[in-house]
């Protein structure tokens, strides 16, 4: 029987729209991009990969129709995209902590159901089954009903979640229980911006105390105050050598 109480998985799983841009956008793109450049390089230098395939008379009319004549480059293009996307997700998932490129820039992380970092042969389940037919278009479907995860079947499958990070963290503080998302979401950029807002404080507060210090050194060593009285001393010095008097006084005894 359910309980009441949601699990963390399920009170902090990603919205639709960032699962879509982070499955459907940036990281099909960061696998994709690379190995069409690739292969566009290969059969420049290569003819033989644009050679049809042996096998495509066999291919029914409707087929071609709809997808062309496949040649070598084609295949082997497959392939080696299959390879990558396998690379991209296992390591990325497994090194970087459960986020891929697509998942650092929508906040997003996998956890197990508790919000826990998934082990190495969970994340190694999750990418296998992304290769599943079909299994992109179950997540259109997903949703969280009775306390089980319906369609997303490699998160399924697997037991591993992708969840809002700003969501995890309030929920690992004990501030968030599920009840009310929106409030949640808010309380969390709210305090990102309070964050911000002090780092940006405490560099002015060190800038002032910099500046402030590097006075007080220019101060120390080229004191005002010792300038104007050796230049009062050279003054005094000057008077005592050529006095006033004493050049007045010779005039006044030749006029006499």
């Amino acid at each position: 029987m359910h309980s009441n109480k949601p699990t963390c998985a399920e009170a902090c799983y990603a919205s639709r729209l960032s699962r879509f841009i982070e499955g459907y956008c940036v990281d099909p793109l960061m696998c994709r991009i690379p190995v069409s450049s690739l292969f566009i390089w290969l059969s420049k230098r290569y003819a033989s990969l644009g050679d049809t395939l042996p096998y495509m008379d066999m291919m029914p009319k409707s087929f071609t129709e709809v997808y062309g004549e496949l040649t070598t480059g084609d295949m082997l293009q497959a392939f080696t995209l299959l390879i990558v996307q396998f690379l991209y997700f296992f390591l990325y998932e497994t090194i970087s902590g459960g986020r891929t490129l697509g998942k650092r820039m929508c906040s997003t992380v996998v956890v197990d159901i508790n919000g826990n970092r998934p082990p190495v042969w969970r994340i190694l389940i999750r990418t296998l089954c992304r290769f599943i037919p079909f299994d992109n278009i179950s997540f259109l479907f997903a949703g969280w009903a009775g306390g089980t995860l319906r369609g997303a079947w490699h998160d399924r499958i697997s037991g591993t979640y992708v969840v809002e990070t700003r969501l995890l963290e309030l929920w690992k503080q004990g501030r968030y229980d599920g009840s009310d998302r929106f409030a949640a979401a808010i309380e969390a950029i709210m305090k990102e911006q309070e964050e911000l807002r002090k780092e940006a404080d405490g560099e002015d507060v060190d800038e002032q105390d910099g500046g402030g210090e590097h006075k007080l050194r220019v101060e120390d060593l080229y004191p005002q105050d010792d300038a104007d009285n050796n230049a009062a001393e050279y003054k005094l010095r000057v008077e005592d050598l050529y006095p006033q008097d004493d050049d007045e006084q010779p005039g006044e005894d030749g006029k006499a």
